[in-house]
C-alpha cells in the first residue's frame, strides 16, 4: 500500500488521550453501525460496515469477507470490560471463499451488512468493534490491522430465542415458530438441521396435526436457524433421516474445528 496506514483508535477505549498530538486522518476508515441499539436476547444483529479510502491512491485491499482466513472480524465485550472482548463470527455461506480483491479509487469505498446471531447472549450494555486485515494473502504485505469505532448497544428484556454454541435457534424453537403456523392442534413434531444450496442452514420440521374430522397429518415446514423465521411450507421429511446423525436434532450437533464444513456428534 502506497500510504502508510494511520490508525486513531486502536481498540475500544484506545483513542488519543490528554497530551498527545490529536491523531492524523487515517488514510483508511472502518465504520460500523447497528441496524437498532437496543436488542432482546438471543435476537440476531445486523452490522453495516463500511471501508473507505481516504487516500489520493487507488488501492487494492481484501474483499470485506468474515469467512474463515477472511479480512473481518467481529469482537464484543460487556461496556464495564472493554479489555475481555470475545470474538463471535457472523451468518457466512460455507461456500463463501475469503480470498478476492477490491479496488478502491481515492475517497470511495465499500459496504457489505452482515449478520450476527451471537452478540446477545448476554444481558447489558454491550460493545461491539470490528478489526480488518488490510493485507492480501500471500502478498508478503505487514500493514497494520484497521479497527473500525467502537458502537455501544444494549441487550435487556425477555429471552427472544434460545441459540446453540454455533448460534442456530434450538430444535425446539423450530417447532414452536412451525406450530405457530400449523392448520389444527399438533401432537408431536421433530426437526432436522440441513443445509441448501447457498450453504447455510436450515431447520426442516416435520409436525403430526390433527385436522377437523379427526384425522392427523404430517406436515413441514422450514424455519431460518439465524433470525428466527418460518420460509415456508415443505414436503416433509423422510423418517429415516431422523436417524441419520448427520440431521439429528440440533441439540446433538457440533461443528469440528477442524473440519468447518462437517458435523458430529456428542453425546
Amino acid at each position: 500500500m502506497g500510504a502508510a496506514l494511520v490508525i486513531a483508535c486502536v481498540l475500544a477505549g484506545g483513542c488519543a488521550t490528554g497530551g498527545e498530538s490529536e491523531p492524523q486522518p487515517e488514510d483508511l476508515t472502518l465504520l460500523v453501525t447497528l441496524n437498532k441499539s437496543v436488542y432482546r436476547p438471543g435476537e440476531i444483529v445486523e452490522a453495516r460496515v463500511k471501508l473507505a479510502n481516504n487516500t489520493n491512491e487507488q488501492l487494492e485491499l481484501p474483499k470485506l469477507s468474515a469467512a474463515d482466513g477472511g479480512s473481518i472480524s467481529f469482537w464484543y465485550s460487556l461496556a464495564t470490560e472493554p479489555d475481555a472482548s470475545m470474538q463471535r463470527p457472523p451468518v457466512v455461506s460455507r461456500l463463501e471463499r475469503p480470498e478476492g480483491l477490491i479496488t478502491l479509487a481515492p475517497g470511495q469505498s465499500e459496504e457489505r451488512t452482515f449478520v450476527l446471531t451471537r452478540l446477545a447472549e448476554y444481558s447489558g450494555p454491550m460493545l461491539l468493534q470490528v478489526h480488518y486485515d488490510p493485507n492480501p494473502a500471500g502478498s508478503g504485505r505487514t500493514e497494520p490491522k484497521i479497527f473500525s469505532n467502537p458502537v455501544a448497544y444494549d441487550v435487556k428484556g425477555e429471552l427472544l430465542f434460545g441459540r446453540d454454541p454455533s448460534g442456530y435457534l434450538m430444535e425446539e424453537e423450530a417447532i414452536g415458530l412451525a406450530n405457530a403456523v400449523a392448520p389444527g392442534e399438533v401432537r408431536s413434531g421433530d426437526a432436522i438441521l440441513i443445509e441448501d444450496e447457498m450453504g447455510f442452514y436450515k431447520w426442516w420440521v416435520n409436525l403430526q396435526v390433527q385436522r377437523e374430522g379427526g384425522q392427523t397429518q404430517t406436515l413441514a415446514w422450514l424455519v431460518d436457524p439465524y433470525f428466527g423465521r418460518v420460509i415456508g411450507q415443505a414436503q416433509p421429511f423422510p423418517e429415516n433421516m431422523q436417524n441419520d446423525p448427520r440431521t439429528r436434532g440440533q441439540k446433538s450437533l457440533r461443528r469440528d474445528p477442524s473440519r468447518p464444513d462437517r458435523v458430529y456428534m456428542e453425546d
